[in-house]
């Protein structure tokens, strides 16, 4: 019985095995069999005998499902480059000079491309801004094309992640409404706390060799063989999801065999095809508490071609069995898991349209608090629709910061978010008390809201979705009151997407 059916089974010592026991049968498990021309698994163990997928993986809850997310379209390669004989020689860490002689006169211009230092920035600035801003805050690795843009890349995403934090801090001081600041400050805090490292194999004269690249290889080689009080060294380290060690930059290392189940996020600037991109991703998919899914941001643009580049671990032409899905499919989940909740209301006689069309904000909010109440009378009910919710807001926090840059808008997200608040006991139930206690005396809603700071919910006015006001008055505020008790992120991409505007009034 062979564990890891790779190249290390088929010479040396397993070929002495062979030669002793003739008469043997073997079997062999592996995730990602070499199923190139050369098919050299089946060759040397057999045909297979027994597939278990992606999908079947994740239907089975031994997995977790993988999107991914093409960012910053600037940086992408445009050509197919799968074909390109350099690819086979940059998936190893340590080149011979015979492979750096072949990358360096080669006619590809890929490690040209990809080096390119102002695109390198544009990466590293979109990974700073990213990082901080995903819903499940797992660790994260950034995948380099070699050694030294590994090191490159650390250097350039701790010089933006400065430039994030004045920019956060800006925009914490300028807030206008204590919901915002806290959680611009919250974000900082979780951004001091952040530690990053480069994780690169080690060689003969490296100093040197980084040092006339204008680079400093020997702090971060200190910290990779540094061991802690504890004795713990940096995979021990990285492993933990207490441990401070949040982000590591990486080229080769850590790249097959490590588990790190707290993991979700893998930055991809580095060209891969076959069983190299599948054990790649497969880091993002280990089964963690509250981990809803993996997310590969992809910068290389590989997944344009993923069909070609998993030819042989994909079933024919079925999209289902691809091992990761377009982001966007995450948000056509939510959409779909919010037609489920509303269809279950409805079983129960609950209407969210009957709700949401109310005139009245405060006459909302107690339709809402009843059908609270209407759902938890009964113990299935009650159950049924915790997890539906459950699922809705962990989907929605997985799409984070995607969904708020595709002004995605669904209008009753609002209000099963708030019914979720209720069964998760995050309703202020006093500061809606104090605004409906406030409202009586209010003739016109929009002032109102401003004096209590909702003129900040959209964070970041170019991403708003609106542009000019509408005619009419604020004809349904139901969501900056709801979400100034829950959290104005929900807020920021539904907010206008429910009010009508006052002319020449400001939002």
């Amino acid at each position: 019985m062979v564990d890891e059916a790779h190249r290390t089974q088929y010479k040396g010592l397993a070929e002495n095995m062979r030669t002793g026991l003739p008469n043997a049968n073997y079997v062999a498990f592996t995730g990602t069999p070499l199923l190139g021309s050369k098919k050299l698994t089946y060759n040397w163990f057999g045909d297979r005998v027994s597939e278990y997928n992606f999908s079947q993986s994740v239907d089975d809850g031994s997995t977790v499902p993988l999107f991914y997310s093409r960012r910053v379209p600037e940086v992408w390669l445009n050509n197919d480059y799968l074909d390109d004989d350099v690819l086979d020689i940059i998936e190893e860490e340590n080149l011979n000079e015979e492979e750096t002689r072949l990358i360096e006169n080669s006619s590809s211009r890929i490690l040209e491309v990809i080096k390119r230092d102002d695109r390198l920035d544009k990466v590293a600035r979109d990974i700073a801004h990213h990082f901080p801003r995903r819903g499940f805050l797992g660790k994260a690795m950034v995948v380099s094309v070699d050694k030294y843009t590994a090191v490159t890349m650390y250097d350039k995403v701790q010089h933006y992640w400065k430039l994030e934090k004045q920019a956060i801090i800006k925009e914490r001081n300028q807030a206008k409404d204590k919901d915002e600041r806290d959680k611009l400050k919250e974000m900082l805090n979780y951004m001091d706390k952040v530690e990053m490292a480069v994780i690169i194999s080690e060689e003969d004269d490296e100093v040197k060799k980084f040092s006339d690249k204008g680079l400093d290889i020997s702090e971060h080689r200190r910290k990779m063989n540094q061991i802690t009080a504890e004795g713990y060294d940096i995979e021990d380290r990285f492993k933990d999801p207490n441990d401070p060690l949040q982000l590591v930059f990486v080229c080769a290392m850590w790249l097959t065999g490590f588990d790190v189940k707290s993991m979700s996020t893998l930055y991809l600037d580095k060209p891969m095809k076959s069983h190299t991109l599948m054990q790649a991703i497969a880091r993002a998919n280990r089964v963690y508490p509250n981990k809803p899914c993996g997310i590969i941001v992809d910068y290389v643009n590989v997944f344009k071609y993923m069909k070609k580049a998993l030819a042989d671990y994909a079933n024919g032409d079925n999209e289902s069995e691809l091992p990761a899905k377009n982001i966007d499919q995450l948000i056509v989940y939510i959409d779909q898991t919010i037609t489920e909740a509303d269809d279950f209301l409805r079983s129960i006689n609950i209407n969210l349209d009957s709700i949401i069309a109310d005139s009245s904000t405060f006459d909302k909010l107690d339709k809402l608090r009843d059908a609270y109440n209407t759902i938890i009378s009964n113990d299935d009910n009650k159950e049924k629709c915790k997890v539906i919710l459950n699922t809705l807001i962990n989907l929605y926090d997985a799409s984070k910061p995607e969904i708020f840059e595709n002004n995605w808008s669904n209008e009753k997200f609002s209000p099963l978010a708030y019914l979720h608040g209720l069964f998760n006991n995050t309703i202020d139930d006093d500061k809606i008390k104090r605004a409906k206690d406030g409202h009586t005396h209010i003739a016109s809603p929009a002032p109102f809201l401003r004096r209590r700071g909702f003129s900040m919910l959209c964070k970041n006015e170019n991403r708003c979705p609106v542009t000019k006001p509408d005619s009419g008055f604020l004809s349904s505020c139901f969501l900056s009151v709801v979400y100034a008790s829950i959290n104005t992120e929900y807020a920021c991409i539904h907010l206008l997407d429910s009010c009508s505007v006052a002319a020449g009034e400001t939002l």
